[in-house]
């Protein structure tokens, strides 16, 4: 099961995205939802760097997961809507592949 957990922060909205598992849908290399989660989580950390994001990406292939951790920083504090609103999309995409595929896909949120 792929797992994504938001934990929240007051300084930037948001202080960590992390995605961890495989979906177990089908064989790997023909997972459509690991596949989906996957490209989406590339993309939202592509995203956050490209606005000037102050973060830290911890990769792991062995369990697998990503960590995306949203350094607190003057610059992120100033860029806290930016930061809310690409997490905000990114959790929208996968709350509704949650609700499509709920034994292959959470989501969660931490304070």
């Amino acid at each position: 099961m792929t797992r994504v957990t938001f934990t929240q922060s007051d300084a930037t909205v948001y202080s960590r995205i992390s995605t961890e598992g495989h979906s177990g849908y089908a064989e790997e290399g023909s997972d459509i939802i690991c596949a989906a989660v996957s490209s989406a989580t590339e993309l939202v950390v592509n995203i956050l760097e490209q606005f000037g994001i102050d973060l830290s990406l911890e990769v792991d292939e062995e369990v697998p997961s990503v960590n995306v951790v949203i350094l607190e920083s003057d610059n992120n504090c100033k860029r806290k809507d930016d930061i809310k609103r690409v997490a905000e999309g990114y959790k929208s995409y996968v709350g509704d592949l949650a609700e499509a595929y709920p034994e292959y896909v959470t989501i969660s949120t931490e304070v």
